[in-house]
C-alpha cells in the first residue's frame, strides 16, 4: 500500500549536515583515454538536439556542472573509442529523456507523460519517430548506433531494457504528483528498473564487445551478479543524489521512503550506505565465484567481468565527486568518510580525521 510522504520528511535546506560513512574503494577505478578528444566533440554535436529536447539552461547544465557526457567516461573507462563515444552519446540521450519527463512542463501533466513513454516505446519497438519530437528521433539514432556495433540479440534485449524503463515513467510521475510512495520490497523492485540500472549494467557489456544474454539466462550466478550490480548503481544513487532532489521536489529516491517511515536524515544516510557496501561485498563475492567457475575460462567472462567491476567503481566515484549531487562550485573531493554540509551552490565536505590523528 502507498503512503503519503509528509512535507516535513521531503527538507534538507541549506545548512543541514550528517556523516558521511566511509564506504570504502574495493572496485577498481579509470578514466577514458579517449575522454580529452571524445567529450567536446560529442557535446558538440549534442547540443542543439539537447537544447530542443529540454531548452538551452537545462541543456547547458548536463553539459557543464552535471558531467553526464563524462559518467560514460567514468563507466565505461576501457572500451574502444567507437564504443566509447556511443556511449558518450546514449547516456546524454537518456539523461534528455529522463530529464524531460522530471524537470520540464511535461512532469506536471501525468497524461502527457504517459503519451510521450508510449511514444518512446513504440520508438524502441521500431517505430520510425515523429520528426517533431526531438528527443524520440534522438532515441531512435542512439539505439540504432548500438544496435550497429551489437548482435541481433543483445540489441533485441537492450531495446527491452529501454522500453522497461519507459513503462515505469507514468509510475513515477504519479508517485511524484502525489507523494505517495510503496512499501520497500515493491519500491526496491521498481528502482532497479526506473533507475536505469539494467541499462547501466548492459551498456558494460556493450563496452566489453560481448553479449552475455544467453549465459544470464542459464546461470543463476550471472544472473545474481548482475542484480547486485544494479542494487549497487541504485544505493549508489540514492545515497549521494537526495540533497539534490530535495532542491528540485524529487522524490525518486528510496530515502524519502525511510523519511517517510520515520528515519532522521542520519539514520537514513547510514542505512543507504550499509545497503550500498552490503550490494558491493556481495558482488565482489559473485564475481570471485564466477572466475573461479568454469565460466571463468571463457573469454566472454573474462572481459565481462572487469568492464562490470570498472563500471560500478566508476560510478561510485562520479556520485562522489560531481557537480550534479554536489552544486556547481564543489571541488571534486570524493565523498566517502566524513561531514557533509549542504551549502547554497556547494556541498561542504570535510573528510574525517585520520585515525591515530595522523
Amino acid at each position: 500500500m502507498s503512503t503519503l510522504i509528509p512535507p516535513e520528511a521531503l527538507q534538507v535546506p541549506p545548512g543541514t549536515s550528517y556523516h558521511m560513512p566511509d564506504t570504502g574503494d574495493q572496485l577498481p577505478y579509470a578514466y577514458s583515454r579517449f575522454a580529452a578528444d571524445l567529450l567536446p566533440v560529442t557535446k558538440e554535436r549534442v547540443r542543439t538536439q539537447l537544447i530542443a529536447c529540454v531548452g538551452r539552461p537545462l541543456a547547458d547544465k548536463i553539459l557543464g556542472q552535471d558531467g553526464i557526457a563524462e559518467w560514460a567516461c567514468h563507466v565505461y573507462p576501457n572500451g574502444d573509442r567507437q564504443r566509447t563515444d556511443v556511449l558518450i552519446d546514449a547516456g546524454l540521450c537518456s539523461l534528455a529523456c529522463d530529464d524531460e519527463f522530471t524537470l520540464t512542463g511535461l512532469s506536471t501533466d501525468l497524461e502527457q507523460v504517459r503519451r510521450r513513454a508510449v511514444l518512446y516505446t513504440r520508438v524502441l519497438a521500431g517505430m520510425a519517430p515523429p520528426p517533431d519530437v526531438p528527443s524520440a528521433v534522438w532515441l531512435a539514432r542512439s539505439m540504432a548506433d548500438i544496435e550497429a556495433l551489437s548482435s541481433t540479440v543483445f540489441s533485441a534485449r537492450f531495446r527491452r531494457i529501454w522500453a522497461d524503463i519507459n513503462q515505469t515513467v507514468p509510475v513515477e510521475a504519479e508517485h511524484r504528483l502525489t507523494r505517495m510512495l510503496p512499501g520497500w520490497d515493491e519500491y526496491v523492485a521498481f528502482r532497479r528498473v526506473n533507475l536505469y540500472g539494467y541499462w547501466a549494467v548492459a551498456a558494460c557489456e556493450f563496452s566489453a564487445g560481448v553479449d552475455m544474454t544467453q549465459l544470464l539466462e542459464q546461470h543463476t550466478v550471472l544472473r545474481d551478479l548482475e542484480l547486485a550490480a544494479v542494487e549497487h548503481i541504485m544505493f549508489t544513487n540514492d545515497l549521494y543524489s537526495f540533497p539534490k532532489e530535495a532542491r528540485a521536489g524529487e522524490i525518486a529516491n528510496t530515502f524519502w521512503l525511510l523519511r517517510r517511515d520515520g528515519m532522521s536524515i542520519q539514520e537514513a544516510v547510514d542505512f543507504l550506505a550499509e545497503q550500498l557496501v552490503t550490494r558491493q561485498d556481495r558482488f565482489l563475492a559473485l564475481r570471485e565465484k564466477v572466475r573461479a567457475s568454469p565460466l571463468g575460462l571463457r573469454e566472454d567472462v573474462r572481459l565481462y567481468l572487469p568492464a562490470l567491476s570498472y563500471g560500478l567503481g566508476g560510478n561510485l566515484r562520479y556520485h562522489r565527486t560531481t557537480g550534479r549531487y554536489h552544486g556547481a562550485d564543489y571541488d571534486g573531493l570524493p565523498i566517502t568518510g566524513g561531514t557533509v554540509v549542504i551549502g547554497e551552490r556547494a556541498t561542504l565536505f570535510r573528510p574525517d580525521a585520520p585515525r591515530g590523528g595522523q
